[in-house]
């Protein structure tokens, strides 16, 4: 899945309903011990075929902001 910065998703937080919102930046993990990329790069979009370990931020309609492993997004919407 092909996901950008101003992308809306639904991200699975493990609770009943997924939590939606807007992609604010995307985050590319380099190393094995840095799994949401925090020490690694940002970009604009990703291609989450690629397989890199790594996170996205976002934020909700409602102004809250939260990240999330890409292997969390359930959807684009």
């Amino acid at each position: 899945m092909l996901i950008k910065v101003g992308d809306k998703v639904a991200i699975n937080t493990r609770s009943l309903l997924p939590r939606e919102g807007v992609i604010t930046d995307i985050s590319l993990g380099l190393v094995k011990s840095d799994p949401a990329g925090e020490l690694g790069i940002n970009v604009q979009e990703y291609d989450t075929d690629m397989n890199y370990v790594g996170s996205i931020g976002y934020k909700t309609d409602s102004g809250e902001n939260y990240w999330a492993y890409f292997d969390q997004i359930e959807s684009m919407i």
